[in-house]
């Protein structure tokens, strides 16, 4: 798999992510309290709106966080369990668990077929 390392910056913060994250798939690894979520906060600003990004997280507590974060920092998002798949999206933000995201996928891949 292809992968690229980042420093944390002298503060002990993991740097924008920018263009690190280009690919398809990403995956940040990091020590707690390096700011990993006000980072992705951030990317997300800038990508969703004009991708689809799905942000994974392991437990439904975590996903509700996050969406909750997202969108006090004035990103819009859908939650998992709020979604209504009337349509594959041109661009937002989801956050899921692990164990949804395969229907997800699923499910956006149809809705895009029928569009």
């Amino acid at each position: 798999i292809p992968h690229r390392t980042m420093s944390l910056t002298s503060a002990g913060f993991v740097p924008p992510f920018g263009d690190f994250i280009a690919a398809k798939y990403a995956l940040i690894l990091a020590p707690t309290g390096s700011g990993k979520t006000r980072a992705v906060i951030e990317w997300i600003r800038e990508k969703a709106t004009s991708s689809v990004v799905i942000y994974v997280a392991q437990t439904i507590p975590l996903v509700s966080q996050m969406y909750e974060d997202l969108l006090a920092q004035g990103v819009d998002c859908e939650h998992y369990q709020l979604y209504q798949y009337r349509h594959a999206p041109d661009c937002g933000t989801f956050v899921t668990t692990n164990e949804s995201l395969p229907k997800i996928l699923k499910l956006m891949d149809a809705l895009s077929l029928g569009d």
